[in-house]
């Protein structure tokens, strides 16, 4: 018997063939087999939202392909059956810590103080600046204007404005059930971090902080640990922490809800409850939308109700 010939690549295994015939179309998945995915995530420990995903990217492969809405295996009773079966037993997700003024005033204090890294050095007090600066400009915004970390990831210097109030805003383009840009507010103290940072060459295009959505939340979490508050703080902390900031000092309910804009009260809400689970102001559920400019065009400046709270949004 010959002995197989070594491969070009010099593995010595013997290069596959190629199939040349036509495959077989193993064809849609069952409903049944779909059903059965969300178990098989659930069981690896996936969140209820990343179940949810994956059911809608598999609708979505199939709606692409060309299948009608009755036929596609992701929108079967049965699948919806065994999403809402996951979803009874799956635990409340934890509200992520919220950046209140006592936590922004510890965070602050804290961030320019040299740390040590993965490896165990510790930083130079050049280096502890350097971070520090970025810091200060990534939590003022997401605790100012209550963006999410996606939003604050894909902020651009064409959409920051600063005015000669020391004040200014933001433009967020594309949100969470956003369908136009929309302009939120930005008090003096982030203002003047914003403007610390920003190069002199700046392109209108360029990101303002050049990282991901998930390294902007690590960094929020990694100044919150060194402040010494925990390790429950997230991206969204800051967003959390706007709501609570304005209602504590008392700005008008439409405001909160338009800074954060949010389109029902019953989020803001739930982002205003303390630890007891107990609203701090009962009547945000009521709140109102606030709409932009009767012709549809976004503000120069953050409607009325917004710009005269900047105070209210964190310190100055």
């Amino acid at each position: 018997m010959t002995p197989p010939r070594p491969s070009p690549s010099g593995s010595g295994m013997p290069k596959p063939r190629t199939p040349t015939g036509p495959t077989a179309d193993p064809g849609p998945p069952s409903p049944q087999a779909v059903a059965l995915y969300p178990g098989r995530l659930a069981a690896d420990g996936k969140a209820l939202s990343t179940i949810n995903q994956a059911r809608a990217a598999i609708s979505h492969f199939h709606a692409a392909a060309g299948m009608q809405k009755a036929d596609n295996p992701a929108r079967h009773p049965a699948v919806a059956e065994a999403i809402k079966g996951w979803r009874n037993r799956a635990p409340s997700p934890k509200q992520a810590a919220a950046l209140t003024a006592d936590a922004l005033t510890q965070v602050r204090e804290t961030l320019r103080l040299p740390r040590r890294g993965c490896g165990g050095r510790m930083e130079s007090a050049e280096t502890a600046q350097h971070r520090a600066a970025l810091d200060l400009a990534i939590i003022g915004v997401l605790a100012d204007g209550g963006l999410r970390w996606s939003e604050a990831a894909a902020l651009t210097w064409g959409v920051v404005e600063l005015w000669a109030d020391g004040t200014g805003c933001l433009t967020i383009q594309k949100g969470k059930n956003q369908t136009e840009p929309e302009t939120v507010a930005v008090t003096a103290a982030t203002a003047r971090v914003l403007q610390d940072i920003r190069p002199e060459d700046v392109n209108s295009a360029d990101c303002v902080f050049g990282l991901t959505a998930e390294a902007l939340a690590n960094r929020v979490r990694a100044a919150a640990r060194a402040a010494g508050l925990g390790d429950n703080f997230t991206g969204h902390s800051g967003r959390i922490g706007m709501a609570r900031r304005m209602v504590a000092a008392g700005a008008p309910n439409a405001a909160v809800q338009r800074q954060g804009r949010w389109k029902h009260g019953d989020t803001v809400a739930r982002y205003t409850r303390d630890g007891r689970g107990s609203p701090e102001v009962a009547s945000l559920k009521k709140l109102e939308v606030i709409q932009h400019n009767s012709d549809g065009t976004v503000p120069r400046r953050p409607p009325r109700g917004i710009c005269q709270w900047p105070r209210e949004i964190g310190h100055q």
